[in-house]
């Protein structure tokens, strides 16, 4: 599972110089079967791409998602944080708690992809794939 909620932090700032991310709100889900090349099963986003808000899905709707949502007149309505929020309850995940992630005094670890890419990602904001 990939989340995102990042607010905007762009602010005056130009997207080339590097200073601040535009807003996203994601959620993906892998799956086991071989759908595409990462076995994403499920996908609902929101991003500011600098110039216009962007909304898109895939896949099956997940029997809690409000798809009547999706059709909002303002594009950054349709998947909010809040949406988000509410779609991690409904799969057993608060990660908008702290305490969700670890017991106090516990230890994690942090996992990442390290080399180039597919060619058809794109990632966000120029410090994301960092």
């Amino acid at each position: 599972m990939l989340i995102r909620a990042a607010p905007e932090t762009i602010g005056t700032g130009s997207y080339r110089s590097g200073s601040g991310v535009f807003a996203a709100t994601a959620l993906e889900l892998y799956g086991p079967e071989l759908v595409n090349y990462r076995n994403v099963i499920r996908t609902i986003s929101v991003l500011h791409d600098g110039d216009r808000w962007v909304f898109n899905q895939e896949g099956n709707p997940l029997p809690f998602e409000n798809t009547a949502q999706y059709t909002a007149k303002t594009v950054r309505d349709r998947f909010t944080p809040e949406i988000l929020q509410q779609y991690l309850l409904a799969l057993g995940l608060d990660a908008f708690e702290e305490s969700f992630y670890l017991p106090a005094g516990q230890q994690a670890v942090l996992i990442y992809k390290e080399g180039p890419l597919p060619p058809e990602v794109t990632t966000l904001s120029p410090d994301f794939a960092k």
